[in-house]
């Protein structure tokens, strides 16, 4: 028998929302460039590609950083991958300019270096999830012939090699220095309003969705609120100016969850929004928490009683959603032998096309199978969050309001002002609750031995129409009846002694 309660707790006292932030594997380039400056560090072939146009790429790089020419101010190896990614595949996908050609010059005069083409190895490890993207600019590939001369390439390169590759792949990385790569959430800060070098997110190592990838903040719960104005939960700032972005369906989007679920877009989706460049106003956030919780006496119930998984102590990470999804991505494992390359770990076979596409429908099956509820059972302790999505505008003093850190990103240092007199492309994202207190439901079992008399008592009265009371006052009544007659009894031996003594 479960009851419930309501009760109220103080947001200090609870854990703070996780946060995750996820975008597509469809932001190819910045895969691509990192790639591509991993093997030609000083820029060198980039520069090369560009040709005589050098001076038209490098246009607003000269005029922000107010040089006449390259050879006063010499861009960065990086520097010069970004430029030309950004202006070719930029016009690539507006439908500018062909940049195919130069593009392919580029990436072969690389692939001298180790016999590995870029394009085609990306194309190798993500076809099933992207966009026919290389298919509109080069139709002419033979995808076959293509896929066997990746297949060689990449067996003639050691095991560790081949992981290095992947991981300089794995980009844009969640944190680092922006001035020398690609970093999703430069800046961040909790519990105040100056933005620091940040290290607050953690990728979600299992996390299979689509082609997506999540970074989350608060992943283990640790963090607790300690007031509502608004810059004092969760700041950060979303580095927006990437090759290739803005594209169809690329915007990175931000879910707020508990800290023991997977940011699944598809089970949250009133908690998903998506992060904007904008350079006037910023994205809040408010956040109000439901939470179930339980009492010693569920505690101890059985498993069959309690109907639901105990997640607590060491368990408190579990979820249905996440045991969904690892027991997916495992099975999938097993029965594609092989693993995507950005979940790759340890010596997993790495998908190529046809594993992919395996892995994907195993996986979207999975769901639909008539096992899934009786694997993975509902968690007994949740949260829920109701959340308000507004903006903030005309914050006083932009470039001081969030401390040094910020100031220095909106300065000409930054390179993503390399590519447009715009400034750094960015979305800024503010987190924290809106109430001082959030509602806890606890859920209780009736299974004392005062629960269990009163049960009985219960039944009893309604069966036989009887009591407790009731039958408390039959007793006394059988004892005042006994007591009476054992009274009349003995006064009638005492008169016959009487009589007998006269």
């Amino acid at each position: 028998m479960v009851s419930f309660s309501v009760d109220k707790k103080g947001i200090d006292k609870i854990a703070f929302p996780s946060v995750s932030i996820c975008h597509p594997l469809s932001w190819t380039w910045p895969s691509i460039t990192s790639y591509l400056h991993s093997i030609d560090s000083d820029g060198t072939l980039a520069s090369q590609a560009m040709g005589e146009n050098i001076a038209d790429f490098m246009s607003n790089y000269l005029q922000k950083k107010q040089c006449e020419n390259i050879q006063n101010c010499p861009p960065t190896g990086w520097q010069y991958h970004d430029i030309f990614m950004a202006k070719y595949l930029g016009g690539m996908l507006d439908k500018v300019i062909d940049a195919s050609q130069p593009l392919k010059k580029l990436v072969e005069e690389v692939a001298k270096k180790n016999q590995l083409n870029i394009l085609s190895l990306w194309r190798f490890l993500n076809e099933p999830l992207l966009v026919n993207f290389f298919e509109r600019y080069w139709p002419e590939t033979d995808l076959a012939k293509e896929e066997m001369e990746v297949k060689d390439a990449l067996n003639k390169l050691s095991k560790d090699e081949q992981n290095e590759i992947y991981q300089t792949l794995q980009s844009p990385k969640v944190h680092g220095d922006y001035l020398e790569e690609y970093v999703l959430v430069p800046l961040c800060s909790f519990g105040s309003k100056a933005l620091k070098k940040c290290d607050l997110f953690e990728r979600q190592e299992k996390y299979y969705r689509n082609n997506e990838v999540c970074y989350t903040f608060n992943k283990k719960g640790n963090y607790s609120a300690n007031s509502l104005r608004k810059l004092h939960g969760l700041n950060f700032v979303v580095n927006l100016r990437l090759p290739g972005y803005p594209g169809p369906g690329t915007k990175p989007q931000v879910v707020v969850h508990s800290h023991n679920e997977i940011p699944d877009r598809g089970d949250f989706p009133a908690a998903t929004h998506p992060i904007l460049a904008i350079s006037d106003s910023s994205l809040f956030i408010g956040v109000e928490a439901s939470i179930i919780n339980v009492t010693s006496n569920f505690e101890k119930m059985g498993e069959t009683k309690r109907n639901c998984y105990l997640n607590i102590g060491k368990e408190a990470h579990y979820s249905r959603n996440k045991c969904q999804m690892m027991k997916a991505v495992e099975l999938a494992e097993s029965t594609c032998s092989c693993i995507p390359w950005f979940l790759k770990s340890n010596n997993s076979a790495v998908c190529d096309s046809n594993g992919l596409s395996c892995f994907y429908n195993f996986t979207e099956n999975y769901y639909l199978g008539s096992n899934v509820d009786r694997i993975c059972q509902d968690e007994c302790v949740s949260t829920q969050y109701d959340l308000t999505f507004g903006e903030i505008f005309a914050l006083n003093d932009p470039k001081n309001i969030f401390g040094k850190d910020w100031k220095n990103f909106l300065s000409d240092d930054n390179p993503m002002y390399y590519t447009s007199l715009d400034g750094p492309k960015y979305g800024m994202v503010h987190v924290n609750f809106v109430h001082k207190k959030t509602t806890v439901i606890r859920k209780d079992a009736k299974v004392t031995f005062a629960d269990m008399l009163g049960s009985i008592g219960g039944t009893l009265g309604v069966f036989i129409g009887l009591s407790f009371v009731g039958l408390l006052d039959f007793f006394i009544w059988i004892w005042q009846v006994v007591k009476g007659m054992w009274s009349v009894k003995t006064s009638k031996k005492t008169k016959s002694r009487s009589k007998l003594m006269i």
